[in-house]
C-alpha cells in the first residue's frame, strides 16, 4: 500500500488488521508501503487463503455454487495451496521489530541509522520519500487502531481521510505519484521534526455530528 507516498494513510481497516500483525511487521509495512504479494500475505496472517492464478476461475465456480459459510469454508479449504519458501521478509524480521518499536518516527529513523546495514538505508531512503505528515498520522493511527474494535477504527480512519483531504500533501503526493509522475512531491512540512503534535492531532478530531461516518454493518 503506498498510502504514505501519496500524502495519505492506509485506511480500508489497515488500522485495525495492520497493527494486529506478528511483531511489528504491520507498522513496517504501513510506514514502507513495501508489498507482499501471493503467499507472503498468507505467511503474514493478512490472508486466510492462497491459491495461484491459474485456479482462480474453477474456485469462482466452485464458491458460486456453496450454499452456505460452511460451504464456502471447506471450498477455500480444499483449493488453498501451502509452499515451503521462506517468508520473503523473513532474513529482516528481527531488524523490523527492533527498528520499528518506537512510538515516535524520529526514533525510528534513529534506530535504522544505528543499525547502518544494507536493508536499513534501503529503509531509510524509501521513508524519506513518504509524506512527513503522514508517517507521523499513520503511526498514531496504528497505535490507536490496535485497541480499537473494527467498527471505530473504521471512524478514526473517515475522520483521518477528512484531516488529509484539508491539508496539502495527499493533492502533492497525488500530482507527483499518479498525475505529473515526477516522483518529485513538494511536502509540507518537508520533515518529519517540523511536523508537530497539534498537525497530526488535528487529523483525529471529531467532526460535526452530519458530517461523522454513519455505519451501516
Amino acid at each position: 500500500m503506498p498510502e504514505t507516498q501519496i500524502g495519505l494513510f492506509p485506511d480500508v481497516g489497515g488500522s485495525y488488521f495492520l497493527p494486529r500483525l506478528k511483531g511489528k511487521l504491520g507498522t513496517y509495512l504501513a510506514l514502507t508501503g513495501d508489498r507482499l504479494k501471493g503467499s507472503d500475505l498468507l505467511k503474514a496472517n493478512i490472508a486466510t487463503h492462497y491459491t495461484t492464478s491459474e485456479k482462480l476461475p474453477v474456485l469462482e465456480k466452485a464458491l458460486l455454487e456453496c450454499n452456505n459459510a460452511e460451504d464456502i469454508e471447506n471450498t477455500l479449504n480444499k483449493f488453498n495451496v501451502s509452499d515451503s519458501k521462506q517468508f520473503v521478509l523473513e532474513p529482516y524480521i528481527n531488524k523490523i521489530n527492533d527498528c520499528f518499536a518506537p512510538s515516535r518516527i524520529e526514533d525510528i529513523f534513529y534506530r535504522l541509522e544505528k543499525d547502518g546495514s544494507n536493508w536499513a538505508e534501503k529503509t531509510i531512503a524509501t521513508l524519506k520519500k513518504m509524506s512527513p505528515t503522514s508517517l507521523k498520522v499513520t503511526l498514531k493511527l496504528l497505535s490507536e487502531g490496535g485497541k480499537l474494535s473494527l467498527e471505530d477504527a473504521l471512524q478514526i480512519e473517515y475522520r483521518v481521510a477528512v484531516g488529509c483531504l484539508s491539508q496539502h500533501d495527499f493533492f502533492e503526493g497525488v500530482r507527483a505519484l499518479l498525475i505529473d509522475k515526477d516522483q518529485n512531491p513538494k511536502w509540507k512540512p518537508n520533515s518529519v521534526t517540523e511536523v508537530t503534535d497539534d498537525i497530526v492531532n488535528r487529523h483525529f478530531e471529531k467532526l460535526s455530528e452530519d458530517q461523522e461516518l454513519k455505519h451501516k454493518l
